[in-house]
């Protein structure tokens, strides 16, 4: 029997949650609309700069934007006070995680991305995310709210 593979085969929780002593940690909330990707690369890079990383900026940068692309079409405006979406980044010797929440319906990761055809625009975020970063990447649903948790992690550049 071989392993599954796709979303579903990376329903896990991600490393090093909460952050290890030591490390540096930036939370974000952003609203469900095409500009938050733009704010959560700025927000990656003066991260990466701040705390000096050692991973790739312009993989760290791809990935952010992938995850927080996704949110905000899944996502439902925020209401009572609550966010929307919530980027977290994690920086420690070990890497980056990037986590993105966000408040909508989980039903988007419950299988196989669709294959996207070769003059697609867009269809292939989680798939560019597997590759940057090995595979080291996951999701769960948020117990304690509605929506879900979609995390990546990128090792130190050689």
């Amino acid at each position: 029997m071989t392993a599954p593979t796709g979303p579903a085969a990376h329903l896990r929780q991600a490393p090093h949650l909460p952050p290890a002593p030591g490390s540096h940690c930036a939370s974000h909330d952003l609203a469900p609309e095409p500009a938050s990707a733009a704010e959560a690369r700025s927000l990656t890079r003066d991260c990466l700069v701040a705390w000096a990383a050692t991973v790739d900026p312009g993989d760290a940068e791809i990935i952010t934007s992938e995850l927080v692309t996704n949110a905000t079409r899944h996502a439902a405006p925020a209401t009572d006070g609550r966010p929307a979406i919530v980027l977290t980044l994690i920086g420690s010797p070990a890497g980056l995680t990037i986590s993105v929440w966000d408040n909508g319906p989980c039903d988007a990761l419950s299988g196989q991305p669709p294959a996207a055809s070769d003059d697609a625009e867009e269809g292939r975020g989680l798939l560019i995310t597997d590759a940057l970063t090995g595979g080291q990447w996951g999701w769960w649903v948020s117990p304690c709210s509605p929506g879900k948790v979609i995390w990546a992690q990128l090792t130190p550049s050689s």
